[in-house]
């Protein structure tokens, strides 16, 4: 296991730094997320990654969004007050990390062919992330499921890597959840 070269997303030449980067790997795990205050970097870092995928010969890969995006709306407010509340917050606060992440997820799975040919791609959507020590336990569904509204990041990392070698969800999106105690910055 490796981590990629630091790259500016905005720079030209960010897909031919990633590449050299990721060459020779079987499998990528994107995490990228917006930092408050900050430009939305998602979905162009989506379309980097991608796009270096490609270059270097990388098929496969797994990435962070978020439960409420895409078809998952419906699934985030069958988490109780909590999705609610949420929902609101992605229509009016976070709108602009929505969009971006929404972005992200048409370049990776939708239907408008964007993806780079011979690349596949996992949208992840975990539900509210804890910082809770991880047990193993998490339950995971597609739009139309349920799962819990916490998960562990130990967790969700750990089905993260189970997707290096299971090509069940390739080209679509996956909801991860558990009941992880809401535990913030605490480890």
């Amino acid at each position: 296991m490796r981590c990629g070269p630091q790259v500016d997303l905005a720079s030209p030449d960010a897909a031919e730094t990633l590449a050299a980067g990721i060459r020779g790997a079987d499998f990528v795990v994107s995490c990228l997320g917006n930092r408050r205050g900050e430009q939305p970097v998602v979905a162009k870092g989506t379309a980097a990654v991608m796009s270096a995928m490609a270059k270097s010969g990388v098929p496969r890969m797994a990435m962070i969004s978020s439960m409420g995006i895409g078809d998952s709306g419906p699934q985030l407010r069958r988490g109780g007050f909590g999705g609610w509340i949420y929902t609101c917050l992605f229509a009016t606060v976070l709108r602009h990390v929505k969009n971006d992440l929404s972005a992200a997820e048409e370049l990776a799975i939708g239907d408008n062919n964007k993806r780079p040919a011979g690349v596949s791609c996992v949208v992840v959507r975990p539900a509210g992330l804890s910082d809770a020590p991880g047990d193993g336990s998490y339950q995971v569904a597609r739009a139309d499921g349920t799962v819990g509204t916490s998960v562990a990041r130990e967790d969700l990392a750990r089905f993260m890597l189970t997707l290096a070698t299971d090509q069940t969800y390739d080209n679509s999106a996956v909801s991860v959840g558990g009941n992880a105690p809401r535990v913030y910055g605490k480890r």
